[in-house]
């Protein structure tokens, strides 16, 4: 069996959509008014350096979305949602990825297309 690998496909415009619709509605879970400020924390095992470099900026945090990838595990949802309650945070985890169709739409085309995304990313 031959096995081909696909490499950078984190961009993927339909792997994008499908993490934006999982995040917009644990944000909208966590909000009680649209005028609420929510603290997004993103999880993962890699990702670029400038994503997780500390800010200067001041931020007012009202409540806290986690938006995993499918390798969160349950030990860490819980020492994430202790911490929060410490804080007096309220925390809300959006979905995992592994059961969305945009996730499935986006493997497919990948599969089907050498890698080479037929879709281009929206903004």
């Amino acid at each position: 069996m031959e096995v081909e690998f696909i490499s950078g496909w984190a961009d993927h415009p339909l792997l994008v959509k499908a993490f934006a619709h999982r995040t917009r509605a644990a944000l909208n879970k966590a909000r009680t008014s649209v005028e609420d400020k929510v603290a997004v924390l993103f999880t993962a095992h890699s990702v670029p350096s400038r994503t997780v470099l500390p800010s200067s900026k001041p931020v007012e945090y009202h409540g806290m979305v986690l938006a995993n990838g499918p390798d969160s595990y349950a030990d860490i949802d819980i020492a994430f949602q202790q911490t929060a309650g410490r804080l007096g945070l309220t925390l809300v985890r959006a979905e995992s990825l592994n059961d969305s169709p945009l996730l499935i739409d986006a493997l497919e085309d990948l599969a089907l297309h050498n890698g080479k995304p037929r879709y281009a990313l929206v903004t």
